[in-house]
């Protein structure tokens, strides 16, 4: 594995989990320290394949793992006393199945919101230069057909409660920025996929069951369209934000937070690639929209482009195909292993 050749010292928080794995895997590729929080329970999905995203993590010789609850703020502090130094802290940890948040309303509030202020409480106290953390674009609640979401549109109407613990956590963050002036930058995060995604992901869930000859479910009865966004264009940003030397920004009143979204496509299209892809059809049973879900979300993404250099530039057949190599081949085999 790659040798460390830089002293920096990474906190990454969720590292077992999606968007968590892949930075937390890049960083140490390019030889840097990582120091990656993760519980590594997994109430929504088999907790098998976030203890295999950590088996990849822990062959890399950078990597030290934290199993702690972020909520407990005296384990919070045992770690952070135990790391030392922290350079740049990237807050990826969260409960993250939306429709979920109204079942369980009290593991979202403790697990998005209070464990955010620990996280905060370690940024503000400590020497680090960046504080990164992931919202989510289900802060904007429902759009209206044909609109672009740009990061003004207001974000007061969550239709979730996954929703109102990203609003809550927009604001603490603001708070903490304007109390102790130090970098931070929010990330909404539109419909993410690739390799190793969540279970409970739409694109997971479709190529899952089209592989095991079940019907796939499509809300809304077929009118959805997302700002679907391949796992590598983000990685790829968060990568270079955090390694190379920031744009002059104005930190004076209020915090950057940036739409990380790719393009608008409709479901079935998506369905279309993964049907060309995996040389299946799909069996289609069509439904209304659930209660707390969402149809329609165009990103406006140029802020983070023009601030950041993000480039969602990989096509959704592209990146369902690369999603449907990892299933077939890597993923069929760890459950394989699994149920052994």
């Amino acid at each position: 594995m790659k040798k460390l050749i830089n002293n920096k010292i990474f906190l990454v928080t969720g590292s077992a989990g999606f968007v968590g794995f892949h930075i937390a895997k890049r960083l140490l590729e390019k030889g840097y320290i990582v120091h990656g929080i993760d519980l590594m329970t997994a109430s929504y999905y088999d907790p098998f394949l976030k203890h295999s995203r950590l088996n990849v993590l822990l062959e890399y010789e950078g990597y030290h793992h934290h199993k702690i609850d972020l909520a407990e703020s005296f384990s919070v502090k045992l770690m952070q006393k135990e790391i030392g130094h922290i350079d740049i802290i990237i807050h990826l940890a969260a409960q993250a199945c939306v429709l979920r948040s109204f079942e369980f309303p009290n593991e979202y509030i403790n697990d998005n919101i209070v464990a955010f202020q620990n996280i905060l409480e370690i940024y503000s106290h400590n020497n680090s230069t960046l504080l990164m953390y992931a919202s989510s674009s289900s802060v904007y609640g429902q759009s209206e057909e044909g609109s672009i979401i740009k990061e003004d549109k207001q974000t007061d109407l969550p239709v979730s409660i996954y929703g109102a613990t990203k609003i809550a956590n927009e604001a603490m963050a603001q708070s903490y920025y304007s109390y102790y002036k130090k970098p931070i930058i929010g990330l909404r995060f539109f419909k993410v996929y690739g390799p190793w995604s969540r279970p409970d992901t739409v694109f997971f869930k479709f190529v899952d069951l089209i592989y095991k000859d079940k019907p796939i479910i499509i809300h809304n009865h077929g009118n959805i369209k997302h700002s679907f966004t391949y796992i590598d264009d983000i990685t790829d940003c968060l990568l270079k934000t955090t390694i190379e030397p920031l744009k002059q920004q104005n930190y004076s009143s209020r915090h950057p937070i940036y739409n990380f979204g790719g393009k608008s496509i409709l479901l079935e299209e998506c369905i279309k690639a993964i049907e060309i892809t995996m040389g299946k059809k799909a069996i289609k049973k069509y439904v209304p929209l659930p209660k707390g879900d969402r149809w329609y979300t165009f990103a406006d993404s140029s802020l983070a482009q023009n601030n950041l250099s993000f480039n969602p530039n990989t096509p959704i057949d592209k990146g369902i195909q690369k999603f449907v190599e990892w299933y077939t081949k890597d993923y069929i085999s760890i459950m394989d292993i699994n149920s052994k």
